[in-house]
């Protein structure tokens, strides 16, 4: 619908508002144009529609203190001429949140680029949605970005604060630091933590259209506690057998 209302700049806002209407993950959502795409509008245009609340306002994004040509959501997709997810980052000046942004650029007749479509996802709702997936009672998860840092965590500081590589030298783990580089690196695998006392697998694939990667980490003992039972089942049986003969 974009490119049928070039000649109405002011219908963008309508645009973004609807995409946040029909769906509930995304957070906010802008129409970033190239420089003085609009003769009337300047510079900087990019209408921009955010939850505030219950309620979805709108705003003109770009200024000179909030120069978004510059942002990496822009920057990027522009240079790769592709889709591009961003690490995610804290909107200071657009919708004050921890968010990441899917960027999507726009093209004209000519294949000249002269807008970024974007749609931010908070990633605060994100963690919190991931956290939730438990396959066992003790198990938790993280996720990690391109550099380490962590994007998901049970310890909701340590998102965009800590990265995999500051946890492995804190604790001195070694195991830990050399799982880091191989989900950085977008490896798969599985690997044994010990943590308190007690024994971990931790499970880690990568997100190939982010290129983040995710882990979860289950005790030991929750994951062969059926077995377990089983055996001692057995071994009951099997004494009592001799025991009666």
């Amino acid at each position: 619908l974009v490119p049928t209302a070039l000649d109405n700049p002011e219908y963008m806002y309508s645009l973004t508002k609807k995409l946040i209407e029909s769906n509930p993950y995304i957070c906010g959502s802008a129409i970033a144009f190239e420089p003085f795409s609009f003769e009337d509008k300047g510079r900087f245009y990019s209408p921009y529609s955010y939850r505030e609340g219950d309620s979805i306002v709108s705003k003109q994004l770009g200024t000179a203190d909030y120069d978004y040509h510059y942002m990496d959501w822009y920057q990027i997709p522009k240079l790769l001429g592709s889709k591009y997810w961003s690490e995610p980052y804290y909107d200071a000046g657009g919708a004050n949140l921890i968010m990441t942004t899917f960027a999507y650029p726009l093209y004209d007749a000519e294949g000249r680029m002269y807008a970024i479509f974007t749609a931010d996802i908070s990633l605060e709702w994100f963690a919190d949605m991931v956290n939730n997936i438990k396959p066992y009672p003790n198990s938790y998860n993280f996720m990690i970005g391109r550099g380490g840092s962590f994007l998901v965590h049970r310890r909701k500081e340590a998102i965009l604060n800590e990265t995999i590589f500051a946890n492995s030298i804190y604790s001195n783990d070694e195991v830990l630091n050399e799982t880091g580089h191989k989900m950085v690196d977008g490896k798969k695998g599985m690997t044994k933590l010990d943590r308190e006392g007690h024994k971990f697998y931790l499970f880690y694939a990568p997100i190939k259209a982010t290129g983040w990667s995710v882990a979860v980490a289950c005790m030991y003992s929750d994951i062969f506690a059926g077995i377990d039972h089983m055996r001692n089942i057995t071994l009951l049986v099997a004494l009592l057998g001799l025991l009666f003969m």
